[in-house]
């Protein structure tokens, strides 16, 4: 018996406006930047340095939760391209 094989079905297609896109961008970045201040050996040697590092963790975190819900709210399912991309 021989499976039958599947149709290939085309990709969903969804769309991003490009304010969303920058801003999805934008937190790429900072989260760089947090990954690289909380890097063992970085130069916090001060407790101040070390509170400010979470307090900065804090802001980030809260930054990301909101960008992305900006950005799921702004993206949208379009038939026409994905009739297009078949």
């Amino acid at each position: 018996m021989q499976d039958a094989a599947r149709p290939q079905l085309p990709p969903a297609v969804y769309v991003l406006p490009e304010k969303s896109h920058l801003e999805l961008v934008e937190l790429r970045e900072y989260m760089r930047v947090m990954g690289r201040l909380a890097e063992p050996g970085t130069t916090a040697a001060s407790g101040f340095d070390k509170a400010l590092r979470s307090h900065s963790f804090v802001w980030v975190f809260k930054r990301v939760e909101r960008s992305i819900g900006r950005a799921l709210k702004k993206v949208y399912w379009s038939a026409e391209l994905q009739e297009r991309a078949r």
